[in-house]
């Protein structure tokens, strides 16, 4: 008798946590709707802000939404400070607001990093961290990492010189819509002989495949 008391006591307290996490979930999801939304409309005004030349509100606006995570307000709080439009120049806080957009897998933040590294902006310039920032970017398809991988690999920054590799960079990006990865892929397939472009192509297709399913999994 005892034992089935305690199993019951047991499983009415099991149900009673379950139904605490549910509850819990459901509170998260909806603080975390409402927290999206006030940093989307934070985000807006700052937009308005901007176009009316309103720089001190629209900073603190962009600044509030990036806070609450709003991952564009983070990236043009980076460009703003890179570039030293509406604030002062500060890199070291570009760098904090790219951070913090790229921590969330927005391609542009992670291109801007590897950006800031290829120049050495408020950083050593680091060829090597610069190749790994584009690389995250070009796995998930931006044109832009892609070219600058090619560029990379054909002047050999950061790593050894590859026009094979520089050719299937280009082409990737060419895919993706990148006129210069066009015209940059058929500069360097002129050092390349057919079985090599070939053996390229093949790969550029096979990766360019793998990159959309990169894609698929961050929706």
């Amino acid at each position: 008798m005892t034992t089935q008391k305690n199993t019951l006591h047991l499983l009415k307290f099991m149900l009673c946590m379950i139904c605490f996490c549910v509850c819990v979930q459901s509170f998260s999801k909806t603080h975390s709707s409402i927290k999206q939304k006030r940093a989307e409309a934070l985000y807006n005004q700052a937009v308005t802000a901007m176009r009316s030349q309103k720089n001190a509100q629209a900073i603190k606006l962009l600044t509030q939404a990036g806070e609450l995570g709003h991952i564009d307000a983070q990236n043009d709080l980076g460009l703003l400070y890179q570039s030293g439009m509406m604030v002062p120049q500060d890199y070291k806080r570009a760098m904090q607001w790219y951070k913090k957009a790229a921590s969330k897998n927005y391609i542009p933040a992670m291109f801007n990093i590897g950006l800031m590294y290829h120049k050495g902006l408020g950083v050593s310039q680091d060829y090597k961290r610069a190749r790994i920032w584009f690389l995250r970017a070009a796995k998930l398809n931006d044109a832009d990492a892609q070219y600058n991988l090619g560029v990379m690999h054909h002047q050999g920054l950061g790593v050894k010189m590859n026009h094979k590799e520089a050719y299937i960079w280009f082409s990737l990006s060419a895919i993706n819509g990148s006129k210069k990865g066009l015209d940059a892929r058929d500069r360097v397939a002129v050092d390349l002989d057919l079985k090599t472009i070939a053996e390229a192509d093949k790969t550029t297709k096979a990766q360019y495949d793998e990159f959309l399913l990169n894609q698929k999994k961050l929706k």
